[in-house]
This record gives structure tokens, C-alpha cells and sequence, in this order.
């Protein structure tokens, strides 16, 4: 019987079934007792199995040893690939190692070299500090008289090493260094010194009308980084100072007790005015040409007014308007930047003071500030205001 026919014989079939369990079917055997007959069924048919296979491996012993020399040539080669894959691995793994050594090296360096760059770095600037706090120094030595009389040109230099400073002052990197803390204070008390004198200098400057003082102090805050901040402050001091000689020159509380027909009416000074009984007309005609004398004298005393509050006022607009022509036309001698460049790059200013229209910002802030105080005066003296602003007008 050939091994084909093993898997149709009916004995073997069942044993031949990927179903097939051994607990049931021990169970079924035992149960029919039947054991001894089905063991010797199932020896003679492993023996007959055994036999059908010596005879199969007999017959094609050599194709059956080609097969193993296949095996043994395959199982040569696995050995072969075995040892390959080791030795890649082994080269990989060096190749890993080497590759972390050189990373960790590098690592290293890189360490060593920011280490060596933050070093270079605060050297730099600490010896950027000494060397302009020494320049400071001189200048200081040098100009020992009072600050307020110095040559605002010497000034100017002064301010651009005190605004190097004080910009070393902000670097996180020097903060921690005792010779820069120590003089921090002095530094900083220096540059606000130096910014109200030159602030004290500028407003003087243009009282004066003087454009060479007002170009020197100009200087003096384009080098400290605060050119936008004084020109409005220098705008606000003057719309300030208009605004007081316009409210002492129209005191109307001076002009109402000089003419008090000019009183509101219900007031203790125009009640004063009115007369009991009618006059005569002797009387009435003498009133009259009272009356037309203190007319006469009221509005020539308005005119006055004024005339002396719009010369007043144009005398400060004349200083803004200095103010204006030296922004248009001053330079910075060193970097050769126009200051009227310089406030066209400020962020968050008036449109006004961006485009270096200086005039018209001040005739925009004294507006708003005459506003407030002729709202107050017109509240008060109503009478005399309405007398008053056509004089002004002309004026």
C-alpha cells in the first residue's frame, strides 16, 4: 500500500482529520470496550506505515540526499549570512558609537565655544563701559564749572557717551557685574541732570530766538534717544506760558472793575450803576456825554488788550516756528540722519509732530487750552466776553 493510500484507508481516516480528539475518542473506545481491538488496529497500521516509508525513502534515497545537500548547501549559506549579519552588526554598532562620540565631542565644543562667546561678549561690553565712564570722567574733570554754563556743544558730546551708557546699564549681561551696579546710579542721576539743563537751555533758547543754542540743545537729545519726547515738551511749556499771559492779560475780573457797566446783570457793580429818580436834562445831557467818553475809553482800552494779547501770542508761535525751521533743516554731524527723518520713524506720536509740524501742533494744543479758559471767563463775565472777543478778532 503506497503512503496515497493511507489517507483513504477507512482505519486511518478518522486519525488523519484536523477534528480529530483524542480525549473523545479514548472515551468512545473505552466506553464500547473495545481498547484492545483498537490498539491492535492501530499498531498494525503504524507498522505497516513504517514499513511503506523504509521502502518510499529506499527508492528515492538519492533524490531524497540531493535534497538534504540542498539543505546543507542552504544551511551552509544561512551560516554564512549569519555571520555577515554579524559583522554588520558589529560595524554598525561601531559606526553608532563613533558617530555618539563625535556628537557628544561636538556637544562639548559647541558648550565651550558659546561658554567662550558670552565671555568675549561681556568683556567687550565691560570694556566699552569703563572706557566711556572714563570719558565721562574727563569730560567732567575738564568742564568742573557749573553744567548750567557749559557750552551746550560740549554738552552734546557728553550726552552720547551718557546714552552709550546708560544703554550698557540695560544689558542683562552687565547687571550682575559689581563695577557696572555701582555706578549705575550715579550714571542715570547724571543723564537726568543733563537732560534738565538742557531742557532749561532750550526753553531759554527760544525766548531768545537764538537758533544756534536751540540746534546745540537739539543735539543734546538727539544724542540721548529722547528727540520726540522735548519737542512736545517744549511745545506744552509754551502753550503753557501762552495760556498764563493770555489769562493775566484777559482778566476780566480787571477789566469789569474798571468799566463796571461791563458787570452781569443782578451784580452789585451794575446795580451800582443804575439811578433812582429821572434827571433833568441838564443832567441827562452831562450823563450823556459820560457815557459816550467811557464808551470811547472801553473800546480803546479793548484794543489795547488786544493788541497786547495777539502780540503776546504771536511771540510764542514765533518760537515754535524757530523751533520748526532748525527740526527741517539740523543734521546729525556724525551718522548725517535728518532730525525731521528722525520723527518720521516714531511710533504712536501725532501725525503733527511725525511729519515735523511743529506750528500747527502748537496752534492745535493752545486751541484746546483757550477753549478751557475762555469757557471759564464767558461763565463768569459773560457781558465783558461778548464785548471783548470782537476786539480779539481784529486783533
Amino acid at each position: 500500500m503506497s503512503i496515497r493510500r493511507f489517507s483513504e484507508d477507512n482505519r486511518l481516516r478518522p486519525f488523519l482529520t484536523s477534528h480529530f480528539d483524542v480525549q473523545s475518542y479514548i472515551n468512545t473506545v473505552i466506553k464500547d470496550g473495545s481498547s484492545e481491538d483498537h490498539y491492535q488496529t492501530i499498531a498494525d497500521c503504524t507498522e505497516e506505515v513504517n514499513e511503506e516509508i523504509k521502502s518510499y525513502i529506499a527508492q528515492h534515497k538519492e533524490s531524497l540526499m540531493s535534497g538534504m545537500q540542498d539543505v546543507a548547501a542552504l544551511a551552509t549559506k544561512y551560516q554564512a549570512l549569519h555571520a555577515m549579519s554579524a559583522k554588520l552588526q558589529r560595524a554598525v554598532g561601531k559606526m553608532k558609537k563613533d558617530a555618539l562620540e563625535s556628537y557628544d565631542l561636538v556637544e562639548t565644543r559647541t558648550s565651550e565655544l558659546e561658554r567662550m562667546h558670552s565671555t568675549s561678549t561681556s568683556l567687550r561690553l565691560l570694556r566699552q563701559f569703563v572706557h566711556l565712564k572714563s570719558q565721562l570722567d574727563h569730560h567732567l574733570q575738564n568742564n568742573s564749572r557749573d553744567s548750567k554754563d557749559a557750552d551746550p556743544r560740549q554738552l552734546s558730546s557728553i550726552a552720547k557717551i551718557v546714552s552709550d551708557l546708560e544703554a550698557l546699564l540695560s544689558h542683562p549681561v552687565l547687571s550682575d557685574v559689581t563695577l557696572v551696579s555701582s555706578q549705575s546710579q550715579v550714571i542715570r542721576n547724571y543723564g537726568q541732570q543733563l537732560r534738565g539743563i538742557a531742557q532749561e537751555r532750550l526753553l531759554i533758547a527760544l525766548k531768545e530766538r537764538g537758533q544756534a543754542t536751540v540746534a546745540a540743545c537739539l543735539q543734546i537729545f538727539f544724542n540721548l534717544n529722547s528727540l520726540p519726547e522735548i519737542l512736545l515738551v517744549a511745545i506744552d511749556s509754551t502753550v503753557t506760558q501762552t495760556s498764563q499771559l493770555s489769562s493775566h492779560c484777559l482778566d476780566m475780573e480787571v477789566l469789569v472793575g474798571a468799566y463796571p457797566e461791563l458787570a452781569p446783570v443782578g451784580t452789585s457793580l451794575a446795580q451800582s450803576q443804575k439811578v433812582g429818580p429821572t434827571p433833568k436834562k441838564e443832567s441827562q445831557t452831562a450823563l450823556a456825554t459820560s457815557l459816550s467818553l467811557s464808551l470811547s475809553q472801553l473800546r480803546s482800552t479793548l484794543r489795547d488788550l488786544s493788541h497786547q494779547w495777539a502780540s503776546q501770542v504771536y511771540d510764542q508761535a514765533l518760537q515754535i516756528l524757530s523751533l520748526q525751521r532748525v527740526m527741517v533743516k539740523k543734521e546729525d554731524p556724525a551718522t548725517h540722519k535728518r532730525f525731521q527723518d528722525i520723527l518720521q520713524t516714531t511710533t504712536g506720536a501725532s501725525p503733527l509732530l511725525t511729519s515735523c509740524q511743529l506750528l500747527d501742533l502748537f496752534w492745535e494744543r493752545l486751541s484746546v487750552s483757550l477753549q478751557e479758559l475762555c469757557t471759564e471767563e464767558m461763565r463768569n463775565y459773560s457781558l465783558a466776553g461778548a464785548r471783548v472777543y470782537p476786539s480779539l478778532r481784529r486783533a
